[in-house]
């Protein structure tokens, strides 16, 4: 259902473009402005909707990445929440933080020891950054050789006027989350 409103959405779009571009050139001609002013109205709404085509095509370097629902990971408006079980100790969770922000090039720790984190994305063509808040909970029961630890995420939008991230900072922490299990089990001695 999804897949079918984004297409009839692409298809409204390029309708609506292509009818702008006839639009243009019809007045165009009828004012009698000169071919080179003709041809540019005639292409210009054109080459826009083609540059929103390879926009919307190239603009995935971080949407596409894990399944969100794999970890809980729920919304309310701009703000994504979920938590991540791991058995770890505290002390170790900036090492693991670090090895898993590592290879991706958006995401940026600014703050952090073995109780909190706070992960800082970069800019993308669907959101204007996220910040990511990571705090460390000790789980009961946990032994001494099998140590539990709850991950808890929030994430919200780095610009405060941001109208819409759409669900880049579900998909950011889905993201932190797979990541942060590959490093565990990397890690793990």
């Amino acid at each position: 259902m999804p897949s079918e409103n984004k297409s009839r959405n692409l298809s409204i779009g390029r309708a609506i473009f292509i009818t702008l571009s006839i639009l243009l050139t019809g007045l165009s001609l009828f004012l009698g402005f000169s071919p080179l002013v003709i041809s540019i109205f005639a292409i210009s709404p054109l080459l826009f909707l083609l540059g929103i085509e390879a926009w919307a095509h190239h603009s995935k370097s971080r949407t596409n990445t894990e399944d969100v629902t794999q970890y809980g990971i729920t919304s309310d408006g701009m703000n994504a929440s979920g938590q991540l079980r791991l058995s770890a100790p505290s002390e170790r969770l900036p090492e693991i933080i670090t090895a898993a922000t590592h290879g991706i090039g958006s995401f940026m720790i600014t703050a952090g020891d073995a109780h909190h984190a706070r992960i800082e994305t970069g800019m993308s063509m669907r959101s204007a950054g996220t910040i990511i808040d990571l705090t460390f909970e000790p789980v009961e029961p946990g032994t001494e050789s099998q140590p539990m630890v709850v991950i808890k995420a929030e994430s919200k939008p780095r610009v405060k006027t941001a109208i819409s991230d759409f669900g880049q900072g579900k998909r950011d922490i889905a993201l932190l989350f797979a990541r942060i299990e590959d490093a565990h089990a990397h890690r793990t001695p």
